[in-house]
């Protein structure tokens, strides 16, 4: 996250006989008995939509990649007086349906057209809190030019583009899908930065001790350290530290080390980090 603690999120649980115990779930083995089940727990859960926050979001409110968001784009309406609202919704109505029915990769565009009363500021900074990709406003001048303003939701807010209308399905396809792999980039860019191997007791223990104690700026991140294997050590760190071993990566190569705490022999590095 971007405190530069864990989350865990897809978790698999071993839970034995006891939740078969209290529900009375209970099988026939293949030698005909009738046993308690062995049960097991494993998915993911409405903490990855707390992680998705955490990961990606900003002072301005909520940022979504363009995959998961729920709606794409948010066509800001922009006008005066009777007359420019007939003229100004005509032409929103024509950009919402050249929008309508595409598709980035395999998942549909959705729109919404803001037309409640309120200024055109205010709808803006609505939209840029609710965390939508993509924001069209649309007045007077840019009709006569037959364009759109956009603005983007991982850009400053008062940045914007002029786009032609002829131009514009391909540039929010263009334009959504490097959202998408900017906003994945710049999280895996803030993990790699902030994991460290860390091969030393007295650097590891600097790096998951704030300088103000009382006030705990943010530190510490992932450490890739060296483990015993020992209950004992990963118990003492917690104690110290409050920190925990949160996985043993699959893809880590056995190599030869010491342990971060006991300084005995280890086959392989572990994750170590602050969590929830």
């Amino acid at each position: 996250m971007q405190d530069r603690k864990a989350l865990q999120s897809g978790t698999s649980h071993f839970l034995g006989q006891n939740f078969a115990k209290a529900s009375e779930i209970k099988f026939q083995n293949r030698k005909g008995e009738i046993e308690y089940a062995w049960t097991t727990s494993w998915g993911v859960s409405t903490r990855l939509i707390g992680a998705i926050i955490m990961a990606h979001s900003d002072d301005n409110g909520l940022v979504l990649p363009p995959k998961i968001a729920p709606a794409h784009i948010a066509i800001i309406p922009i006008y005066r007086d009777a007359e420019e609202q007939k003229q100004v919704m005509t032409f929103a109505e024509k950009v919402q349906n050249n929008l309508k029915g595409l598709y980035l990769d395999d998942v549909p565009l959705y729109t919404e057209v803001d037309t409640r009363d309120m200024t055109s500021s205010e709808r803006n900074w609505y939209w840029i809190k609710k965390g939508i990709p993509l924001r069209i406003e649309i007045g007077p001048r840019d009709i006569v030019h037959n364009s759109v303003m956009i603005a983007r939701r991982d850009k400053e807010p008062k940045e914007k583009q002029a786009v032609n209308y002829n131009d514009l399905v391909t540039y929010t396809l263009q334009t959504l899908a490097e959202m998408q792999q900017g906003y994945f980039q710049r999280a895996l860019d803030f993990r790699n930065r902030w994991t460290l191997e860390i091969d030393e007791k007295e650097e590891f223990y600097r790096f998951f001790t704030p300088v103000n104690l009382e006030q705990p700026e943010i530190h510490g991140g992932f450490a890739s350290a060296h483990w015993c294997g020992k209950s004992d050590c990963e118990e003492k760190i917690k104690e110290d530290l409050k920190v925990t071993i949160r996985c043993i990566p699959f893809e880590a190569k056995e190599e030869t080390g010491k342990c971060i705490c006991c300084g005995e022999k280890s086959k392989r590095r572990v994750i170590f980090a602050k969590a929830y």
